[in-house]
């Protein structure tokens, strides 16, 4: 494991001075969960509720190589570029209408990995190889992560069990690796990352909305 120091800076803190809303916040069809860069602007990530908004679905069509959506932070673009392939879960994203929104996504890489870091299930210690936590695209930038840090969250309906929590299994993010047939995953039980051929598994929806 990597016992790297986490730098100063690293937001390890469920809150940001870039805006009043503190992660966990009900708003806007979900719940808050930090700010991702999107191309040079900076977007709020709004998850969706749990019992609505997370589906087990095939993520890449078989037999067909994905373009248009290898980015490790634009959730909009590479969920386009899936439906475009034909991908089963991003036209159930897609579809979805929760509390009268309809913009829901597939997170990309980054805005996944915040997900992992601001609302981290489990009390296990942290899988620490390769590039686990770095996410240049979150606001603040973040640093790998350590066994201890990110910890468990402290809100107790994101808490492993809870109502909202996110399921300690991998999931799929919309960030496809530049062959078109793998894409990048994040558990939710220790926060290693890694990438994938095809399954069926656990996708959470999430919007990004102008700050």
């Amino acid at each position: 494991m990597n016992n790297q120091p986490t730098p100063k800076g690293n937001p390890v803190k469920p809150s940001t001075s870039e805006s009043l809303t503190i992660i966990g916040t009900a708003m806007e069809g979900g719940t808050f969960g930090g700010i991702i860069n999107v191309n040079g602007t900076r977007k709020g990530v709004i998850w969706a509720p749990k019992q609505e908004g997370t589906i087990s679905a095939i993520l890449l069509p078989k037999g067909k190589t994905v373009t248009g959506a290898h980015s490790p932070c634009d959730c909009a673009a590479n969920t386009q570029g899936l439906i475009a392939a034909g991908s089963p879960a991003a036209m159930r994203i897609a579809g979805l209408n929760i509390a009268g929104f309809q913009d829901w996504l597939i997170p990309s890489r980054d805005v996944l990995e915040l997900g992992y870091r601001h609302f981290k299930p489990t009390t296990q210690e942290n899988w620490c190889s390769w590039r686990d936590g770095e996410n240049a695209n979150s606001v603040p930038p973040a640093w790998l992560y350590t066994e201890e840090s990110p910890a468990q969250t402290a809100i107790e309906e994101f808490k492993e069990g809870g109502k909202a929590a996110f399921d300690a299994v991998w999931h799929w993010s919309s960030t496809v690796m530049p062959s078109g047939k793998m894409a990048f995953i994040q558990y939710f039980d220790h926060g290693g990352q890694d990438y994938y051929l095809s399954a069926e598994c656990r996708v959470r929806a999430v919007r990004l909305i102008q700050l």
